[in-house]
């Protein structure tokens, strides 16, 4: 797996990023960004989304997404540091 991969040589963080952190961004409207998450990976289950509600995040290309209109077809959503970009 990608992820135990990226962990295990050290190039992203062993944790995942904080879910609590996740849950203030979305109550105050806020988009999820690269600087936010800095060496962590975002990695959401079926049920994390669900608590969220919605959520927003800054692609690589600085497009914004919203979760809530995602297709999950996995049941984890895995966000790496290098999919997310930075508001212009």
């Amino acid at each position: 797996m990608k992820l135990a991969q990226l962990r295990e040589s050290g190039e992203i963080s062993p944790d995942n990023f904080d879910i609590e952190t996740l849950i203030q961004l979305a109550e105050y409207g806020l988009p999820l960004t690269r600087k936010e998450v800095g060496n962590h990976a975002v990695v959401l289950t079926p049920d994390d989304i669900l608590n969220l509600h919605t959520l927003t995040f800054i692609a690589a290309n600085g497009s914004e997404i919203d979760l809530e209109h995602i297709d999950l077809n996995s049941p984890i959503l895995i966000l790496f540091p290098d999919d997310l970009g930075d508001k212009a």
